[in-house]
């Protein structure tokens, strides 16, 4: 009776109608089931990988960030208190409680973080210092003398290296060391080193994990696993593909044991090392296999959508930040024209109007101490530079009074002549910048004067390209080195000597020399004034006659630049000459 009715029903229109509904709904389903299927799988397959590499890669970088943070430390190895240990081959005593003085302040300071188990300071002559055994020689400490093997012949400036590397099996750490090299010329002459615990880089990945049993594990550039703390975990039938230590990032799928594992990897740089990522591929795609046919759809629908919502909102918002970021440190590094461009009203955007009207000020801040200092170096300067006029004058007077008492008439006019042009053309009406043709009247003028004082010990001569009298330079610059010439060089020898002054133009600058032929200088006493020319650090001090020449190089280098000054060359009973290079100036053109 049942069978007759359902008989009737599928031979009737709208049994005929519901059954091609089912049917086209079932293979459409099917098919669609089949295609959202692939497609889910397809794609959580790739966002896992793209996941897990990205985790890996983050891993990577946090790791390259405590490296790096950590080799800044080795900056230690140019303070003094390093230099004064390795320059000092006798007794070491004073220099190595200056070290440790020096280790525990930055330990007090929290500059050294508790994972730094040991500091090294390894000299070439073969002495060392380390925190934990005080001084000693390398010799008596095999692991010393393998980290300064290592550093010394690596060709790169900074070397990690871990316990395994170095074949330290008991211990868990790694050694970050660099030479030290002499800065005037660039020799080493030492080596420094940290000693860190593994777990300033094992907090980074050991708590980072994959699905529900997947982890990382961190690899040396010979494919051995580093560090054996515990809680590591070794992975059982996977033997990592060569790729691994040779691409620098990357990931495969590898069966061991019946199951499907994905391994990604990540370099560290500087390294060799990798990061290692171990998941079962069954974890990632269990939920894939629970999920039906409309599920799947629905599940698909709301991951496009939010996924693309999220992007949108992530980019919206993060974007900015970034940027704001970025700026920053470059303006942390001294790029003060590192401002954000605003384009939204919202809460951002004020952070990044504050932020460029802060660095808008900053930079106003520091070119107003920048041009402060300069103003004060050169009101000092010209204070010094005053200093020499009185001294001159009283001494010029003198000889004037001597002169007319001795009924020498003609004499007292050209010399009172040449104190009217010496004084002229010093003051020049305030003015700073004067013709070469002026600035060697003065000089001729000065040594006219002290010839008269001096006819019997000095002697001169003025020998200049006609073409440099057109340029223009800084006033009073030959003349106190003319004085130092006299008072230092010639009259210090018995039969006086001779002042030649010189000038011509060279490759877009003006060379002056002034040689005497007096007294000369000892090399030990040439060499230190040499030193501190280039050091061009001395304070203001003064050598009886005024500016001394330490002043005149200094006010070389504050207007003409750092790639100006003075020069000095001298031999004992032999003469001194001094170069002067000055950039050239035509009349009109910009001098500071």
């Amino acid at each position: 009776m049942i069978n007759e009715k359902w008989k009737c029903f599928f031979n009737s229109f709208r049994g005929k109608i519901l059954l091609i509904f089912f049917i086209f709904s079932l293979a459409s389903s099917v098919m669609l089931g089949s295609f959202c299927y692939t497609g889910v799988y397809n794609q959580m397959l790739s966002s896992t990988v793209d996941y897990s590499g990205a985790l890996a890669n983050q891993i990577s970088r946090n790791t390259s960030m405590i490296l790096e943070e950590t080799s800044r430390i080795l900056m230690i190895g140019n303070s003094s208190s390093v230099s004064g240990f390795l320059y000092d081959e006798g007794n070491r005593h004073e220099t190595t409680m200056e070290l440790i003085v020096m280790m525990k302040l930055y330990r007090e300071s929290a500059v050294f973080s508790e994972d730094i188990q040991n500091f090294y300071i390894l000299g070439n002559d073969g002495v060392c210092f380390n925190e934990k055994r005080g001084i000693y020689q390398i010799e008596r400490h095999e692991k010393s003398q393998y980290i300064y093997d290592m550093i010394l012949n690596h060709e790169n400036e900074l070397l990690v290296l871990s316990s395994r590397e170095m074949g330290w099996e008991e211990e868990d750490c790694f050694v970050i060391g660099q030479k030290i090299r002499q800065t005037w010329t660039n020799k080493t002459i030492g080596i420094i080193a940290i000693e860190m615990k593994a777990h300033a880089v094992q907090s980074v990945y050991m708590d980072e994990v994959l699905g529900e049993t997947g982890y990382f594990s961190l690899y040396d550039k010979d494919g051995r696993e580093m560090f054996s703390e515990e809680g590591s975990r070794e992975t059982e039938g996977i033997n990592l593909r060569e790729e691994v230590f040779v691409n620098e990032a990357g990931s495969y799928q590898e069966k061991a044991g019946g199951n499907t594992e994905l391994i990604v990897y990540d370099s560290i740089a500087n390294t060799g090392w990798r990061i290692v990522g171990h998941v079962p591929l069954r974890e990632l795609m269990t939920p894939v296999y629970k999920l039906g046919v409309l599920f799947l759809v629905a599940i698909l629908l709301t991951l496009v959508f939010l996924g693309a919502l999220y992007y949108y909102l992530s980019r919206r918002i993060t974007d900015p930040i970034t940027e704001l970021k970025e700026k920053m440190l470059l303006a942390e590094q001294g790029d003060m024209d590192a401002t954000v461009m605003v384009t939204s009203k919202d809460e951002i955007s004020i952070l990044q109007r504050q932020y460029n009207r802060m660095l808008s000020h900053i930079k106003v801040l520091m070119e107003e101490n920048i041009e402060e200092q300069r103003n004060l170096q050169k009101a000092e300067l010209k204070a010094l530079q005053a200093q020499i006029n009185p001294h001159f004058l009283y001494n010029t007077l003198e000889l004037v009074i001597w002169l007319a008492a001795s009924e020498e008439n003609d004499q007292v006019i050209e010399v009172v002549d040449k104190l009217a042009i010496f004084f002229k053309t010093g003051l020049s009406k305030g003015v700073e910048w004067i013709s070469v043709e002026k600035e060697i009247e003065h000089v001729e003028s000065y040594l006219s004067i002290q010839q008269c004082r001096y006819s019997d010990l000095l002697s001169f001569e003025i020998c200049m390209e006609p073409d440099i009298c057109q340029y223009f330079m800084l006033k009073m610059l030959l003349q106190p080195i003319v004085e130092n010439a006299l008072y230092h060089g010639i009259k210090n020898r018995e039969n006086g000597g001779k002042i030649t002054i010189a000038g011509k133009e060279e490759n877009g600058y003006l060379l002056f020399e002034v040689a005497d032929t007096g007294c000369g200088m000892e090399p030990a006493i040439l060499e230190d004034l040499q030193q501190k020319i280039r050091e061009n650090v001395l304070p203001y001090t003064d050598h009886e006659n005024g500016f001394g020449i330490y002043n005149v190089n200094r006010r070389i280098r504050l207007y003409y630049g750092e790639d100006c000054g003075l020069t000095i060359w001298s031999e004992r009973d032999s003469g001194t000459k001094v170069t002067i290079k000055l950039k050239k100036h035509a009349e009109g053109s910009s001098h500071v």
